[in-house]
């Protein structure tokens, strides 16, 4: 299925340690971007459904791609999300929308890791190393529910990161 909350969970582990040097909304960007291909093929119903843009190569560019042209879009849902929730927003919520250039690299760089990776895993026709090889040696490397249960962990311990460090900030305002 294109666009799995699964992906999500590496960008939550990311978020809660890093907070703002990471952007969560610029690697859901990337993992967006990236399976636009896949639901593409998935809609027209053509094999291969994971093809360029499911390769290091391909997903390196996309990665490049949203960091360089998402990063603005992004502050600007950043913003228009704080001011629709205003003071009602949750303390862990971190909208801010500043997004350094480097964090926006660095983020969209872990959303193409953690998405091609992933994916080379649970998809027979994913080619990760395409156009050097045709061969993928991660198939199978690890159980399908496994995979998705480290996903779900990862981001559970990710959310919990967060909302301990919101406290904890919370905690030093007082």
């Amino acid at each position: 299925m294109p666009i799995t909350p699964f992906h999500g969970g590496i960008g939550l582990a990311c978020k809660g340690p890093l907070g703002r040097r990471f952007s969560f909304t610029i690697f859901t960007a990337t993992q967006i971007a990236i399976d636009l291909e896949s639901a593409y093929f998935l809609f027209t119903r053509q094999y291969p459904v994971h093809r360029f843009f499911h390769t290091i190569l391909g997903a390196s560019l996309m990665c490049l791609t949203v960091a360089l042209l998402a990063r603005r879009p992004c502050e600007a849902l950043l913003r228009s999300t704080a001011r629709a929730l205003g003071a009602a927003r949750p303390t862990w919520l971190d909208l801010e929308p500043g997004i350094s250039r480097s964090t926006a690299l660095a983020s969209a760089a872990v959303g193409m890791l953690g998405h091609v990776i992933p994916d080379a895993i649970m998809h027979a026709d994913a080619q990760p190393f395409a156009p050097w090889s045709d061969a993928n040696p991660l198939l199978d490397a690890v159980a399908l529910g496994d995979l998705h249960l480290s996903l779900v962990a990862l981001g559970a311990l990710g959310f919990g990161w967060t909302l301990s460090a919101s406290f904890v900030r919370r905690s030093r305002l007082r």
